[in-house]
Parts: C-alpha cells; sequence; structure tokens
C-alpha cells in the first residue's frame, strides 16, 4: 500500500515506510457507473465476512460520496462520513477524501470518478491521503476508460 502511494508523491521525503501487511494493491476498471457499485458492495461485504472490521469507501468530494452511498444503500447496510462529525466504528462506511485524513481502515475501497476523479496534479496529495488511510487492504475502481 505504501509503495502504491509513495508513487503518488515521488517528490515526497523519503522516510521509512510504516508496515501494512495485506494484499497486492488492485486497480479494477469497470464499463460504467452501475457495475463499478456492484463491485463495490459485492467487496464490502466479501471483506467484512472475512473478519475486517471497517471497509471505507472512499469517494473524491462530499457529492459523490452520498451518491455513491445512495446506490450503495440499496445493496448492502453501510453508512456515511459526510460532515466529519458522525461516529464510525465498525462495519462499511462511504467517506469523501478529504474527511478521512487521520483516520485508518482495514479496507479502503477508493471509487474514483470517471470525469476527473483524482487524476489532476493538484490531487494527487489528497489521493495520497486516502489510499494511506487502508491497513490492509486498498482496492481502486474505475468506470470507464484507464487514466494514463
Amino acid at each position: 500500500i505504501m509503495e502504491f502511494a509513495r508513487a503518488l508523491l515521488p517528490e515526497a521525503p523519503r522516510g521509512e515506510l510504516v508496515e501494512r501487511h495485506g494484499e497486492a494493491v488492485e486497480t479494477l476498471v469497470f464499463p460504467d457507473e452501475a457495475a463499478l457499485v456492484q463491485r463495490v458492495a459485492a467487496d464490502a461485504e466479501a471483506y467484512l465476512a472475512r473478519g475486517y472490521r471497517s471497509v471505507a469507501v472512499v469517494a473524491r468530494t462530499k457529492q459523490e460520496a452520498g451518491e455513491l452511498c445512495r446506490a450503495l444503500r440499496n445493496k448492502i447496510k453501510i453508512g456515511e462520513i459526510l460532515e466529519g462529525d458522525e461516529e464510525f466504528a465498525s462495519g462499511a462506511v462511504v467517506i469523501p477524501a478529504y474527511l478521512a485524513k487521520g483516520l485508518e481502515f482495514d479496507v479502503v475501497l477508493l471509487c474514483d470518478a470517471p470525469a476527473g476523479g483524482f487524476r489532476r496534479e493538484q490531487e494527487r496529495a489528497l489521493y495520497y491521503t486516502a489510499c494511506t488511510r487502508a491497513l490492509h487492504v486498498l482496492r481502486v475502481y474505475r468506470a470507464g476508460e484507464t487514466p494514463p
């Protein structure tokens, strides 16, 4: 996870890597948002069933997080953190990337919106932060074409 995240900020100072044991980072690409949501729901449930206590579905913005949460609620039990004052103990939750700083989750399912998402140069630090919230599993989901 840390090697993946560090590649996003190559100019950042190099300190010692924090050990994060788990699966290799995987990027999954889907033809549309519906297929992406279906897979995120299935993966969130699967990770919880495997014994992971916290699964964060991270979106870029508050609006995208709200839309994603509404779509996922039709499929799985999921909470939301959209203001920063909601409490979270365990289970699955949707959160915008900017509210994830300082939090850690066993699993992070990072949803990148197809129209821009985290791809712009000025958003790399936010993307880095979102990626490093994962303790054991990081998966990146994209709808549409894969960015360069």
